[in-house]
C-alpha cells in the first residue's frame, strides 16, 4: 500500500502513518523488532492482512492478504529479525470446523511467505483476544496459545526457531470461564502469566508447573509480569497488589498501591527487575479521565502522576496498552482517546520529563509497542472511536520524543536514503554502521559499534539543518544488512556537542 504523507493531526514526532485508504481495514495489533528497525502489524475486518514495514518509511515491505482471517495477533524479536503471527481463520476452505487457528513464522522481512506454519486444532468457538504469540528477544523461542471455550482449556505451545515443538501445556479453570487473555512472558521465555477466567495463573514453561494462581481479579483491570519473571502486579478495582518471588519460590504480597475508589487499574507494566510499576488507571463514572502512575516498588514511592482528562466528553475513555522499557526509562501507552481531541490515542512518557510524544487521530488506538531501548514506538488504530460504528484505520510509527535525526527513504538495494540532522550547530559528524555497540566518542558513548562504520564524515549545517545522502549498495550480498545511523554535533572553537538519537533499518532486496 502507498504510504500517506504525514498528517499534522498525528503529532510532530510521527515518522509515518499508513492509512487504510479504500481498503477499510482496522489496525488491531502491532509490534516493533530488530532493534527498532522493523514494524509488523495486524489489519482486520475489511481486507484483513499482515503488513511489515521498515520503521523509517510507511511503504510496506510486504502485505500478506488473509481473506479468511477473523483475528490476527503479531510479535517480533526485539533484537533480531524474526517475526510471528497467530491467525484465526474463519470458515476457510478445507477446514472441518468454523475456526482454524494457525501460527505463522518469518525468519526476516525478505519474503512475504512464512518460513513455516503450524496449525492449531480447529474449533467451533472462539474468544475475543483469546490467542496470541510471543517471540523471544533473540528470535529463537516462540510461545503461541489459543483458547478453546467449549473445551474449557487454553492450549500453549513452545517452539524452537525451526518450528520444532519444545513443550505443550494446557490451562483451565474449575469454575466460571476458562478463557485465556492478557498473557505476558518473561524475557527468558520460561514463565508465562495468563488471565484464566479472571484468575491470573503463573506457569513454568519448562515443566508446565502452576507456580501461583491468584483467586480474584477484576475483569476491568490488567496484570503484568516483570522481565525477570519474579514480580507480578495484579490490578483490581481501586488497587494494585504486588507480589514477588521469595527464596522459597513463593509469591507473597510485598505491597499494595491504592487508587481512588472510582478508578480501575486498566493497564499495568513492570520493568525488567520489577522495581518500577506503571499504571494507566481509568475512571468508571464518568469515563473521562486516565491517570498514569509511575511507582517505585522497592522504595514504595510514587514517582510520577500524570492526568489525561477530557471533561464531559461523549465517548468512553479507556486504556488499551502500556509498555515500559527494561530500565524503566521510557513508557508508551495507547487509549480509546476522546471525541474532543484532548486525550491522545497514544503517548510516550519519560519519568522526570513527562509526556514526550503524543499521537492524536480521529478514532481510537487498539495496541502499541516500542523498541527495547525506548526510542521508537508504533500504534494500531481505528478511524472511528472504538464504541462508534465504522471501519478504516492507520498504522503509525513515531519517535518517543522530538529528535534531531531523521532518516527517510525506502531501504532497498541501490536506493538512496537521506539523513537529516537539525540543530543550532556548525557541523554534524554522521556515522552509519552495521552493528550496535558502545563506542567512546568526543560526544559521549555512541550506540554504534564504530569498528563497523560504513559511512562517516562531517556535514556542514546551514540555517539549523544538514543532510547526508546514504547510497545503499546494489550487491545482493548486502541484502539483509542492518544499518544504524547516529550523529554528533560540532561547533567551531567549542567543546564537542551532544550525540543525536539513533535510527536503525535493514537493507531489503
Amino acid at each position: 500500500m502507498k504510504a500517506q504523507q504525514q498528517d499534522p493531526l498525528f503529532g510532530p514526532t510521527v515518522r509515518w502513518q499508513d492509512d487504510d485508504g479504500a481498503a477499510l481495514w482496522v489496525g488491531t495489533d502491532v509490534a516493533i523488532g530488530d532493534d527498532g528497525a522493523t514494524v509488523i502489524s495486524a489489519k482486520e475486518l475489511n481486507q484483513p492482512m499482515i503488513s511489515v514495514y521498515s520503521s523509517i518509511v510507511g511503504e510496506a515491505l510486504f502485505d500478506h492478504p488473509l481473506p479468511y482471517a477473523f483475528q490476527i495477533r503479531v510479535d517480533a524479536a526485539e533484537r533480531s529479525t524474526e517475526m510471528a503471527a497467530m491467525v484465526l481463520h474463519h470458515r476457510r476452505p478445507g477446514s472441518t470446523k468454523s475456526m482454524a487457528p494457525e501460527l505463522w513464522f518469518w525468519n526476516d522481512a525478505n519474503d512475504p511467505e512464512p518460513a513455516w506454519k503450524f496449525p492449531f486444532p480447529e474449533a467451533d468457538s472462539w474468544f475475543y483476544k483469546g490467542m496470541d504469540v510471543h517471540v523471544s528477544a533473540d528470535g529463537q523461542t516462540i510461545v503461541a496459545w489459543n483458547t478453546y471455550t467449549r473445551e474449557r482449556r487454553n492450549l500453549i505451545h513452545v517452539f524452537d526457531v525451526d518450528g520444532t515443538i519444545r513443550g505443550t501445556f494446557e490451562t483451565t479453570q474449575e469454575f466460571n470461564s476458562s478463557a485465556g487473555e492478557q498473557v505476558l512472558v518473561s524475557q527468558d521465555m520460561r514463565r508465562l502469566l495468563m488471565d484464566v477466567g479472571g484468575h491470573p495463573q503463573l506457569i513454568d514453561l519448562e515443566t508446565g508447573e502452576l507456580l501461583k494462581e491468584w483467586r480474584h481479579h477484576s475483569l476491568w483491570s490488567g496484570h503484568t509480569l516483570s522481565g525477570d519473571g519474579r514480580t507480578v502486579a495484579i490490578g483490581d478495582e481501586a488497587e494494585v497488589r504486588i507480589h514477588r518471588e521469595d527464596a522459597n519460590g513463593k509469591f507473597p504480597r510485598i505491597d499494595t498501591y491504592t487508587l481512588p475508589s472510582h478508578q480501575n487499574a486498566s493497564q499495568l507494566a513492570l520493568d525488567g527487575d520489577g522495581s518500577h510499576l506503571a499504571i494507566l488507571a481509568s475512571t468508571s463514572s464518568p469515563a473521562d479521565q486516565l491517570d498514569l502512575v509511575v511507582y517505585d516498588v522497592n522504595a514504595a514511592v510514587t514517582i510520577e502522576l500524570h492526568r489525561f482528562s477530557a471533561p464531559n466528553n461523549n465517548d468512553s475513555v479507556a486504556a488499551t496498552g502500556l509498555q515500559m522499557t527494561e530500565d524503566a526509562a521510557m513508557i508508551v501507552g495507547s487509549t480509546y482517546g476522546d471525541g474532543d481531541g484532548l486525550i491522545p490515542d497514544a503517548f510516550a512518557f519519560q519519568p522526570g520529563l513527562g509526556v514526550t510524544a503524543e499521537i492524536f487521530t480521529d478514532g481510537s488506538a487498539f495496541a502499541c509497542d516500542m523498541d527495547s531501548t525506548g526510542q521508537v514506538f508504533a500504534v494500531a488504530t481505528k478511524d472511528k472511536h472504538a464504541n462508534s460504528f465504522g471501519t478504516g484505520g492507520d498504522i503509525v510509527c513515531a519517535d518517543t520524543r522530538l529528535v534531531p535525526l531523521r532518516v527517510t527513504g525506502l531501504p532497498r538495494l541501490g536506493h538512496t536514503l537521506t539523513a537529516r540532522i537539525e540543530g543550532a550547530h556548525d557541523q554534524a559528524w554522521v556515522v552509519a554502521a552495521s552493528a550496535l555497540g558502545q563506542s567512546a566518542t568526543p560526544w559521549g558513548v555512541s550506540q554504534l559499534d564504530l569498528a563497523t562504520a560504513k559511512v562517516q564524515g562531517l556535514v556542514p549545517m546551514h540555517h539549523g539543518a544538514a543532510e547526508r545522502h546514504l547510497r545503499l549498495p546494489t550487491a545482493p550480498a548486502a541484502n539483509g544488512m542492518a544499518i544504524h545511523v547516529q550523529a554528533g554535533f560540532v561547533d567551531d572553537g567549542r567543546p564537542a556537542g551532544a550525540l543525536t538519537n539513533r535510527i536503525s533499518f535493514r537493507i531489503q532486496g
